[in-house]
């Protein structure tokens, strides 16, 4: 109570000398820093000082409050995202209804709490099921970009954990979705705890026996198991085991470039390469003899794991996405041949997603497309392939010698990348959910 008092005394003299108006608020212009966090923060301390001496929150406050929310949700770069931890652990809506509610004090106001009307907006989690699931990449992708995807396009009450499976089960919250996402791995405890909810398993890249696994030791039916191709779809669809347990959905892996980087095709080429984990010696080495007739230019392998080796090569961040868009730009030329999959490749060849070819497009990087997969043929229709080494070393060729042929893939590169954005995801997850919501669920 005394520092809500000094809060008060503070902010009373702070208004006196400089009245409050909303619009000095609000995002300024482009260019000049400022924390959508600590302006958010500000105008809840000046709500509940203004509270506590009896005073409503003057007008516009709550739409300015809003606007930061709104701000802070599209470029926090916190580790652990507090804004999913505001909607998740912490009632910030609710509070921000407390302090706006017309009660003469905060006793008062409070006691009305549990009378509060919410506008309702139905809820989903997306929800790791081990205990690391959220501090991966994937999750970063298929988690808070979705759920923030879902908030900003769909009006979901979308909410990510960033925690894991078993703390999101021991908190006591009132918060109740309708739909929940098991992310990689299934959250066995949210099974027992919503069992009228709608469970959806987004197992990402655990696919093949991995993926069988999980369906059949889960201890609830998943009414939709979401996969990376179209061709994944069908071959689980007539899977003699599974094609009983769920409805197999393709929804692929949205790109990233939200920043609308876009490299200059019109630039002499310098640098040829990929952006991998993986290592392709044979590629590097054929692409290294090829570049030999092209002085000044050379190949450049980006390693996330080298990148990004405080986080152990993990894209948590939403800067850490902003800095992988950034590396795709500084490429003139860019490989996307399947690598990692030496033991599993007829798996991997109609399983795994083509995000990183969806990534590479939609920065504008004319790309050496490999069509031995099925992730990267849905991506690249009407985009040349190649099959072999061979093939892929002529088409590196024809693209350092043609500037044109740089500029047609280089645009059309961007044309088929627009249908994997975010929003056209999300449209996506919208409309499965709406469908699953009209089946009743499980209730």
């Amino acid at each position: 109570v005394n520092m809500w008092a000094d809060v008060a005394v503070a902010a009373a003299r702070f208004t006196s000398e400089r009245p409050f108006h909303a619009h000095r608020f609000l995002p300024p212009e482009a260019g000049v820093p400022h924390c959508p966090f600590a302006r958010a923060t500000g105008y809840l301390v000046f709500a509940v000082a203004r509270r506590l001496h009896g005073n409503p929150p003057p007008p516009g406050l709550w739409d300015a409050f809003g606007a930061s929310l709104r701000d802070w949700d599209l470029r926090s770069a916190m580790v652990q995202f507090f804004f999913d931890l505001l909607t998740t652990v912490w009632p910030i809506w609710r509070l921000l209804q407390l302090l706006a509610t017309p009660a003469r004090d905060v006793k008062r106001a409070a006691d009305t709490l549990s009378d509060l009307h919410v506008e309702y907006r139905p809820g989903v989690l997306l929800l790791g099921g081990s205990n690391t699931t959220f501090q991966w990449g994937s999750f970063t992708v298929r988690g808070r970009q979705v759920a923030r995807g879902l908030r900003q396009h769909a009006d979901w009450d979308a909410r990510a954990w960033n925690g894991d499976c078993e703390s999101w089960c021991d908190l006591e919250t009132q918060w109740t979705p309708i739909a929940i996402v098991h992310v990689k791995y299934i959250c066995s405890c949210s099974c027992s705890l919503y069992p009228f909810s709608i469970h959806i398993y987004d197992p990402i890249d655990i696919i093949g026996h991995r993926m069988e696994e999980e369906l059949l030791q889960a201890n609830c039916s998943m009414h939709a198991v979401l996969v990376q191709t179209s061709l994944a779809a069908r071959d689980y669809q007539t899977h003699p085991t599974l094609q009983d347990l769920s409805e197999f959905v393709h929804i692929p892996m949205h790109h990233s470039n939200f920043a609308g980087i876009r490299r200059d095709f019109e630039e002499p080429v310098e640098i040829v390469g990929v952006h991998t984990i993986h290592k392709d010696e044979a590629l590097r080495a054929a692409a290294e003899a090829t570049i030999r007739d092209f002085p000044g230019v050379e190949f450049v392998h980006f390693d996330p794991m080298e990148l990004f080796g405080s986080t152990q090569g993990k894209v948590i961040t939403p800067s850490h996405t902003t800095a992988i868009t950034s590396q795709l730009a500084q490429l003139d030329i860019a490989f996307a041949r399947q690598s990692g999959c030496a033991t599993t490749p007829w798996i991997c060849a109609r399983f795994k997603t083509g995000q990183r070819l969806v990534n590479l497009m939609a920065v504008g990087v004319p790309v050496v497309v490999w069509g031995d997969n099925a992730g990267f043929l849905e991506v690249a229709r009407g985009y040349p392939t190649v099959r072999s080494v061979d093939e892929g070393m002529l088409m590196l060729r024809m693209l350092l010698e043609n500037a044109t042929l740089r500029k047609t893939l280089s645009e059309l590169g961007v044309h088929l990348s627009e249908a994997y954005s975010l929003p056209s995801i999300v449209q996506r997850y919208h409309a499965l959910l709406n469908r699953l919501l009209s089946q009743g669920g499980n209730s």
